[in-house]
Formats: C-alpha cells, sequence, structure tokens
C-alpha cells in the first residue's frame, strides 16, 4: 500500500520478453517483481518484445516493440522515448540492461538492474566455440556497467560473480519470493520430483542416471524445454515426463505437494526458484543449489552422490518427513511481499538522489 502523501513512483520495466511470451524463468520472475512493487502503490508499465497482441498481463500494461528480443539491444531510443514519462528505468540481463542504460543516462533518470542470469564459464558448454566465450564475455562486460543499483537475487549469486572476478559497482542482493498460497505441503507419495526447464544445465540428463540406478522408486520428471524429445528417448519406464501446459508450472502445487522428495542437481543458479518451491510445499531435498534447505547437498554431475542420497531418504520415510517439514518452514522467508518493500525502498531512495542531483546542477 502506497504511504498517502507519497508521490507514487513511476517506473518502467525493460526486458527481452513478458508473459504470456516466457522461454524460462526469468520471465516469471519479471511479472511477480512488477506485481509486488505495484502493490506497494508504485505506477509500472512494461516495455518488452515480441508479436503479442496482449497490452495488459495480470493488471500490467505492456507495451511490445515488434521486433526479436535480441534486437532489444538496438533499441535504446525507443527505451527512452517510453522512459520519457517515468522516475526509474528498471532492467534485466541480457538483452534489456545495456540499452535501457544507455537511455537512462541520456534522460539522466536512475536504472536499477537485476541479474537473472549468471552462467560464467558454463557459457563455454552451453554455446559451441567461439560462442560460449564471447558469451561469457559480454556477460562479465554487462555486469560490470555503471547501472545505480544492480541486484542480485542471493548471496551466493553475488559471491559467485565476485569468484568469477566480475567487478560489480554498487551490488545489492534482493531475495525473491515464492507464491506462499499456493504451495503448501499435500498428503506425500512415493514419488521423487524433478521441476524446471528440460535443459542439460538444469542437470536433467543426471536425474535420469539416477532414475535408472533406482528403477523400484518412480520419478515425475515435470518441465518443458529444448531437450523434451531427448528426455522421452531416454527416459527409463519408472519415469513419468509431466510436461507443462504453455509453458506454465500450473500443476506445480499439486506434484510437489504429493512428492515426498525433489531431486535438482542444476549446474548454475541465480537464485533457484524451483527448490524453494519445493522446500514449500515440504519436499525433502537432494540438490546442487547452495540455498539452506533439509536433505542432502550434491555436486551438479556427482551422480553416485545423488543415488545414494535419494535411496537414504527413500528408505528414511522418518528422516524424509521431518526434512520435509522443515523446509516448509525455512522456505516462509521467501515472498514477495518482503521482495516488494525491499525493491519499493531502493526506488525511493534512487529517485531522491536523482531529484537531489539535477537541483544541485540548477
Amino acid at each position: 500500500m502506497r504511504t498517502p502523501g507519497k508521490r507514487l513512483v513511476r517506473v518502467l520495466f525493460v526486458h527481452e520478453l513478458f508473459p504470456p511470451e516466457v522461454r524460462g524463468g526469468g520471465e516469471i520472475f519479471v511479472w511477480q517483481a512488477a506485481k509486488a512493487i505495484q502493490r506497494r502503490g508504485a505506477d509500472v508499465r512494461v516495455l518488452t518484445t515480441g508479436y503479442s497482441d496482449v497490452t495488459e498481463y495480470e493488471g500490467v500494461p505492456v507495451k511490445r516493440l515488434r521486433i526479436p528480443r535480441y534486437g532489444l539491444n538496438f533499441a535504446s531510443q525507443a527505451i527512452e522515448r517510453e522512459a520519457a514519462s517515468v522516475d526509474l528505468i528498471q532492467t534485466f540481463n541480457y538483452h534489456a540492461c545495456l540499452p535501457a542504460l544507455r537511455a537512462g543516462r541520456r534522460l539522466g533518470k536512475p536504472v536499477s538492474c537485476f541479474v537473472v542470469g549468471l552462467f560464467g564459464r558454463e557459457w563455454r558448454n552451453m554455446k559451441a566455440f567461439p560462442m560460449g566465450y564471447l558469451w561469457e564475455r559480454f556477460e562479465r562486460y554487462q555486469l560490470e556497467a555503471d547501472y545505480d543499483a544492480l541486484f542480485y537475487v542471493s548471496d551466493y549469486s553475488l559471491d559467485r560473480a565476485r569468484d568469477l572476478g566480475i567487478r560489480s559497482r554498487r551490488p545489492r542482493v534482493l531475495y525473491p519470493g515464492v507464491d506462499q498460497r499456493r504451495l503448501t505441503p499435500l498428503e506425500k507419495e512415493d514419488v521423487v520430483l524433478f521441476n524446471g526447464k528440460f535443459d542439460r544445465r538444469k542437470g536433467v540428463f543426471e536425474v535420469l542416471e539416477v532414475a535408472r540406478a533406482l528403477p523400484e522408486i518412480p520419478f515425475w520428471l515435470y518441465g518443458w524445454g529444448p531437450e523434451d524429445r531427448a528426455i522421452r528417448s531416454q527416459a527409463p519406464s519408472n519415469v513419468t515426463v509431466i510436461p507443462y501446459a504453455n509453458n506454465r508450472a500450473d500443476d506445480l502445487p499439486n506434484l510437489a505437494g504429493r512428492a515426498r522428495i525433489c531431486l535438482l542437481p542444476s549446474k548454475a543458479e541465480t537464485f533457484g526458484y524451483a527448490l524453494v518451491q519445493a522446500m514449500a510445499c515440504g519436499c525433502a531435498v537432494v540438490s546442487s543449489i547452495p540455498l539452506p534447505f533439509e536433505g542432502c547437498a550434491v555436486q551438479p554431475t556427482d551422480v553416485r552422490a545423488m543415488i545414494e542420497a535419494v535411496q537414504r531418504l527413500w528408505l528414511d520415510r522418518e528422516a524424509c518427513a521431518k526434512a520435509g517439514q522443515a523446509n516448509a518452514v525455512l522456505a516462509r522467508q521467501y515472498t514477495w511481499d518482503r521482495f516488494g518493500a525491499g525493491l519499493y525502498a531502493t526506488y525511493t531512495e534512487l529517485v531522491a538522489g536523482a531529484q537531489i542531483a539535477a537541483e544541485s546542477v540548477q
């Protein structure tokens, strides 16, 4: 809620895609962030790319540039026109952040950026040579740019950037939330869940190896992505592949709520939504994501450790249940209200600072 007497902060969100056009968790994060500060009283609108005719999504006004998402890198003038009447630009890596920063500097308005992707050297495995090296350098260049605030979505994400030698200016950490009302434990069933994008960096093929080694344990693979066909062709008989409907995880509360164990051996994450969602649903967790959770932490390629961890939790029902109950409690700290309060406080700080700077040169 907006405090009476205070002027509404006007914010332009600039991201390469926005729902209903979704390629990954980044678009869902941008939408949830917009809603979070909208609930605090901010006047929010979104500038994105794409060919959807949707001009408002869940109460958030949207304008779409009819260009490919990569073309946003060259659209700083269009961003500048849309940002002329706002107080602040909020952007996100990869294809929106640099043109948004150029537009903000020409307008003399503060620019805040969220790091929604950080792959570092993993780019070399994701893209063929030499593109992997070029993407790694492009990512570093983006994260070392002169934003007024650069938000990492976890402490470990900021630590990882520093370990990679990335020297971000004005870094901050702000943890996102998950939908606590939808994600709750249900009556548990004997099943192991993987939830997320069917992509090699998410560790989905390692999950198949674990399932193959434990044929007596049923696995649900819930997601979507470029490796869908390969996963289906390689999945052993104890694996059930359940696709997202229209790239939306609408059945997640039901599936995660019922699963006893969640296995998430991701190779690169900035936060770990799937992990926190599973925790909120009361799953015991086996994961490589370095957030606090109960279960077993593993390395993303250590399949033997994953097999042993899943088997141990599977056989020890009491320990598995206790881990799930503890995770549900731990997950309560990740709320969109808390996120929105922290982000809005930063906006008012940046806008006030910009106003003082403008007055000092008059």
